[in-house]
């Protein structure tokens, strides 16, 4: 991993997206590339909890426009993150007032993007980009690794996206996770755990489970009573994917002890 791409509005810079960020830079001596989004232009969700999470200022009102008011709570955030990556020896570069379409065109030469569940950037750039993404809720600490496997390309490519850029995830409980294949999959499936997946972690178990594949995944979300990292493929033509669209990935990370790494091939 050689550059981090994070994205947020000014006004509201969790501080857990931030010390994720240094986190993976610090552990794979990568770079930080900060993207703050133009909130004139693009709308700031009212109901996002954070917003002085970095911040000494006390009068935040979540307005749409950048105004007088709030312009020391911008400054204020910025000069933080600076502060964090400069304290723990990180490079890093900062962008300001950056549009979507600016953001998306910057995942083309990033390893990885990395955003705050809670923000409405899920549905606007999930489908979109071109590198793989990390969307964090605000847990503490992972304690185990959830990998969605139907046997397809995208799946695959998801998993082995994770296993080149989190080594250090290795060595958590990790489920390999499947939603009623058939016989001749399920042989292919446990060749792949045998083979490609176990030399790559340390306590791995392969699950198989029927029934209806939305409701199953579900029940995967909700059974989560630790924090989980749930690692699929996104938006080819997996049997898993195909459902797992930005607003549903959105709707099933709120209020959930959840984090999700997704990667896709661009030609699926």
């Amino acid at each position: 991993m050689k550059k981090i791409l994070t994205a947020f509005y000014p006004s509201v810079t969790p501080i857990h997206v931030i010390n994720l960020a240094i986190q993976f830079a610090t552990q794979n001596s990568a770079v930080i590339q900060a993207v703050y989004l133009a909130e004139g232009k693009e709308p700031v969700n009212s109901n996002y909890p954070f917003p002085n999470d970095l911040s000494i200022a006390e009068d935040f009102r979540g307005t749409e426009n950048i105004s007088q008011e709030n312009q020391k709570l911008i400054e204020d955030n910025i000069k933080a993150f600076k502060k964090e990556c400069e304290l723990n020896g990180i490079t890093f570069s900062i962008e300001k007032n950056m549009t979507m379409e600016q953001l998306i065109d910057k995942t083309v030469n990033s390893d990885l993007l990395l955003i705050d569940s809670e923000s409405n950037l899920i549905e606007r750039v999930l489908t979109k980009i071109h590198c793989p993404a990390f969307i964090t809720s605000a847990v503490e600490v992972l304690q185990k690794v959830t990998l969605m496997y139907d046997n397809s390309v995208s799946s695959k490519i998801a998993i082995e996206t994770f296993i080149s850029l989190f080594p250090e995830f290795a060595n958590l409980p990790t489920y390999l996770f499947s939603i009623n294949p058939n016989k001749e999959d399920e042989l292919e499936m446990q060749q792949y755990f045998k083979e490609k997946l176990q030399p790559c972690f340390s306590n791995l178990m392969f699950l198989i489970v029927n029934g209806n594949k939305k409701n199953e995944l579900k029940k995967i979300l909700d059974q989560s009573s630790a924090p989980n990292l749930l690692v699929m493929g996104a938006f080819g033509r997996s049997a898993i994917s195909d459902f797992f669209h930005a607003s549903f990935a959105s709707t099933a990370l709120k209020d959930k002890n959840i984090c999700l790494f997704i990667a896709h091939d661009d030609k699926s």
